[in-house]
């Protein structure tokens, strides 16, 4: 997951396992969490749009077993409406 959102320039949200699989969000936004070795305690984040600038210098500092999570997702739906998503984590493997 690191590496693709090191190359990633938006972020994107689909609904998996969901009975209208591949449902595609558009994020307004979002917080972004990291704590590793060498980041010297949790590194923050935040944007008020989709754009993952605001994380790459922190990914630069990740490693294997280090710790992210996005949390406060903002999208919008089909509906055209917004609407707060699941946190999301992940292990740098």
């Amino acid at each position: 997951m690191r590496n693709a959102l090191k190359y990633q320039k938006a972020a994107t949200a689909i609904l998996d396992g969901f009975v209208y699989e591949g449902v595609r969000f558009r994020v307004t936004g979002y917080k972004f969490m990291a704590v590793g070795r060498r980041t010297n305690g949790p590194k923050f984040a935040k944007s008020n749009s989709a754009d993952l600038s605001p994380i790459k210098a922190i990914l630069d500092q990740l490693g294997p077993g280090d710790l992210m999570t996005f949390t406060d997702i903002t999208a919008v739906g089909p509906d055209g409406t917004e609407r707060l998503l699941d946190n999301a984590s992940a292990q740098v493997k």
